[in-house]
């Protein structure tokens, strides 16, 4: 009796210590495929309550700004997507992409994936790396959440419910990785660049048929429309109908009444009609203005240079309307005309810019 205990606490013993070499040193990899390991990593964690944080030498720092973010990016998330996770995530982070890349964590995956901020998911562990930009490692942790989140939606927590509705759902490339994109990144410059650039060369115009990276770009364009058009609380709405339809169509035709076809068409002409705007009015800058305001005073009819070097806004007070330029380079504010007050009812209407300059200056 003593000698089969002896046996089952090794063997519990042999097998703890398998799965913890399978955590630490990313033995998570397709079948017939390995890396060669160039570093062993002494792990240690912080421990929370909702999730750990897995680092090893000179990982602290980073560790430590993990741990502070997660709880308020995890609390984020679980309400926008309307779901409450009953399990503990595990960040698992390295400190560089060259570290991250000797592990066989993603394997299988696209080398182009792993770069800028994509972190990979493994069931409850996200495995990230430190590129030396924080926001990167914010954005990484942001997409980790959100892809746990979206999966258990979609997909249910149980293993039969998994495999159910994996075989089930016919899921596109663009969906699930298009959203944890826009979840994580919603404002970000090169994302923006590929998508315009799709809309305008027709290579979005059949979502569908997308793959790789091509199809992330399409599906954040996709959910980044449906939030400024619909809001984003229908987003959750979408993923549970879908799945309780086991059709991604579906979930789309009950919560905003358009098919895929209809979708694709009215995501493409959103876009075009948006950058026909730009073209035509001109973009705001894109560093930060800071502007003082009153409270007593109304503010309108905001326009931006074509150059992007002013801001042009109307100014009322008391009836009196004037019209600010504000200097972006220098951050020097000027009013330049003043309108006596008029007729309740019919606000004056100004020009702020003539051919592309400010009137000031005409």
């Amino acid at each position: 009796m003593i000698c089969k205990r002896i046996i089952s606490f090794v063997f519990v013993a042999l097998f703890t210590q398998a799965i913890f070499a399978q955590l630490y040193n990313g033995y998570n990899q397709e079948f017939g495929k390995n890396r060669i390991q160039y570093n062993e990593f002494t792990w240690n964690h912080y421990n929370f309550k909702r999730y750990n944080v897995y680092y090893y030498e000179q990982g602290e720092t980073n560790a430590s700004y993990t741990a502070q973010v997660a709880e308020d990016i995890i609390t984020e998330l679980e309400e926008r997507f309307d779901y409450y996770l009953d399990e503990k995530i595990e960040f698992v982070l390295y400190n560089s992409q060259n570290h991250y890349r000797q592990t066989n964590v993603g394997i299988g995956d696209d080398a182009q994936n792993d770069i800028g901020g994509v972190m990979k998911i493994r069931d409850s562990k996200v495995f990230l790396y430190f590129d030396g930009n924080h926001k990167n490692l914010e954005a990484q942790i942001r997409g980790g959440v959100a892809n746990i989140l979206i999966h258990r939606l979609m997909l249910g927590k149980n293993w039969k419910d998994v495999v159910k509705n994996s075989t089930m759902l016919n899921i596109p490339d663009w969906y699930i990785d298009g959203l944890v994109s826009f979840v994580s990144q919603p404002h970000n410059k090169a994302i923006e660049d590929h998508i315009k650039d799709g809309v305008i060369t027709g290579k979005f115009h059949e979502f569908n048929r997308l793959s790789g990276q091509e199809a992330i770009y399409a599906g954040h364009a996709i959910w980044s429309y449906i939030t400024r058009t619909y809001g984003e609380k229908v987003i959750p709405n979408i993923l549970y109908m879908s799945r309780l339809s086991r059709n991604i169509e579906s979930g789309f035709l009950y919560v905003i009444g358009l098919s895929l076809k209809s979708l694709n068409k009215e995501t493409i002409a959103y876009y075009k009609e948006y950058y026909r705007d730009i073209e035509k009015y001109g973009e705001f800058p894109s560093n930060r203005v800071d502007v003082k305001v009153n409270e007593k005073k109304k503010y309108s009819q905001l326009k931006v240079s074509p150059d992007g070097e002013y801001v042009v806004y109307v100014e009322t007070e008391l009836g009196r309307y004037h019209v600010v330029l504000h200097e972006v380079a220098t951050g020097k504010t000027k009013k330049y005309s003043k309108e006596e007050p008029k007729q309740r009812g019919c606000p004056t209407i100004l020009t702020p810019f003539y051919n592309g300059t400010p009137v000031a200056n005409q």
